[in-house]
């Protein structure tokens, strides 16, 4: 809920927070780090802007992946 995110956002940037979401767009909203998983393993990680760069991600989670 809007209410949940909203406390996030105003949370001191010293605290660490794990959360999960499928969300890319919350993710991105939020996050200074991000670690995607595929099928419970790491995939890959890094910052918000080296992860929405990375096109393996973009094929996986944003879908890039072209249809044929």
């Amino acid at each position: 809920s809007s209410d949940i995110f909203e406390a996030v956002a105003n949370l001191s940037k010293d605290l660490t927070l794990l959360f999960v979401e499928h969300d890319m767009h919350v993710v991105f909203r939020f996050a200074s780090h991000i670690i995607v998983l595929v099928g419970g393993a790491i995939f890959t990680q890094g910052s918000p802007t080296e992860i929405s760069a990375d096109p393996r991600v973009r094929e996986v989670y944003l879908g890039t992946r072209q249809h044929g």
